[in-house]
């Protein structure tokens, strides 16, 4: 009786040993289980990490459009817009043959440039003319002057009579010796100046007739008149 009594009682231990370590197990592979998945989902988000681009910078982006001079170029290949090509060569060289070899040491002469009503669209390359101060192209076709960011010496610019339509300047655009802008007769619908240390006179159409919607003058210390110079509109530009 006693024998089978102990008999009872070490089949029902295995029982009770059993029934507990079972979970024990179970719980053991789910954890090691969660564990690989965890491992398995953390691994694409690194891959992911490491193949996003970063995103260009805008001091990458003047570099990149800055003008690098080659050896061996000529007016016509710097200077893509023939008309401005020759006005150039004619400034370095005394002569209009744009198939001469451009070199900076001619195009560091160039102090003061005028192009009026040359028919100029392009003005590729003119960021080359590091030493200029004076720049008039007015009467031509230009739409875009973001060429001249970087003309460090630039003082004086005329525009005038172009196409247009917006005129932005910022630190980024490196003017920093500006100090006369005419920008009149472009059809303006937005002016946008910022940071120019130097800048005193901005003339530009104002009144009934302009188009202008936007104006915005900041940070601009030395400011005195802004808008097209005539006593009847001297005042249509506030700013401060």
């Amino acid at each position: 009786m006693k024998s089978k009594t102990k008999q009872i009682i070490m089949i029902g231990v295995v029982l009770f040993q059993s029934l507990f370590a079972y979970p024990l197990i179970t719980m053991a592979e789910e954890n090691e289980s969660k564990s690989v998945n965890t491992e398995t989902t953390l691994e694409p988000k690194v891959a992911l990490e490491e193949k996003t681009p970063q995103k260009p910078t805008l001091t990458n982006n003047l570099k990149q459009e800055k003008t690098v001079l080659q050896a061996g170029e000529t007016y016509e290949t710097v200077f893509p817009d023939a008309a401005l090509a020759t006005v150039i060569a004619k400034a370095a060289t005394g002569s209009e043959d744009i198939t001469q070899e451009v070199s900076q040491t001619d195009l560091n002469k160039i102090t003061s440039l005028t192009a009026t009503s040359k028919g100029i669209v392009d003005l590729t390359g003119i960021d080359l003319l590091s030493k200029l101060t004076s720049l008039s192209i007015s009467g031509n076709q230009i739409t875009d002057i973001s060429a001249l960011n970087g003309l460090v010496n630039l003082s004086n610019l005329n525009v005038s009579n172009n196409k247009i339509t917006s005129f932005n300047l910022n630190a980024n655009s490196n003017l920093p010796m500006l100090s006369a802008v005419d920008i009149r007769s472009n059809n303006l619908k937005n002016i946008n100046v910022q940071d120019q240390p130097k800048l005193r006179t901005i003339e530009c159409d104002t009144g009934s007739s302009s188009e202008l919607t936007e104006v915005t003058l900041k940070n601009l210390p030395t400011l005195i008149v802004a808008g097209n110079g005539s006593s009847a509109y001297q005042n249509d530009i506030v700013f401060s």
